[in-house]
């Protein structure tokens, strides 16, 4: 997205929620369309052990500058994720899977996922995906003109 973009779309996501996958593309397109929304992104593993390595592993890859290229890997597989797959994608994007390994390991990492469940707690955010703009929460899934309405919104348009 665009850092200084006027209006601002938080989603918190799962890498294993169907809706979020499904949300992926569109989300990717239209924010790169738009060119003028700045894009925040809350790992929210709320589907089991696999999710939270899978977050772990995405935020561990920003240390290595691949955090976007690892995000978009996990949302692209098809199948299910498990820990070879997770390695697998790193491998394929280039990630050193030694240092990934350790880094997955920096209790730093696991505070980071920490207070993105506790914001979702105080914003009353349950499931995933949920996107906020404006101010508004909007949960589910998004496609094109969804997310047309909610920049619109938010805009005061």
């Amino acid at each position: 997205g665009n850092p200084k973009g006027d209006v601002t779309i938080v989603e918190f996501f799962d890498y294993q929620c169907g809706y979020c996958k499904r949300s992926f593309e569109p989300l990717m397109a239209f924010v790169k369309g738009d060119g003028n929304i700045r894009l925040v992104l809350k790992e929210f593993p709320i589907l089991g052990p696999v999710s939270l390595e899978a977050s772990k592993a995405a935020i561990a890859a920003k240390k290595q500058g691949l955090y976007f290229e690892m995000h978009k890997a996990l949302f692209s597989h098809k199948g299910q994720i498990d820990s070879q797959a997770i390695l697998d994608m790193a491998e394929t994007i280039g990630l050193d899977i030694k240092k990934l390994k350790t880094d997955m390991a920096d209790p730093a990492i696991t505070d980071a996922v920490s207070r993105q469940y506790h914001l979702a707690e105080t914003l009353k955010i349950d499931g995933t995906p949920a996107f906020i703009a404006g101010g508004v929460i909007y949960p589910g899934v998004a496609d094109h003109d969804r997310l047309e309405a909610i920049v619109k919104a938010a805009r005061g348009s």
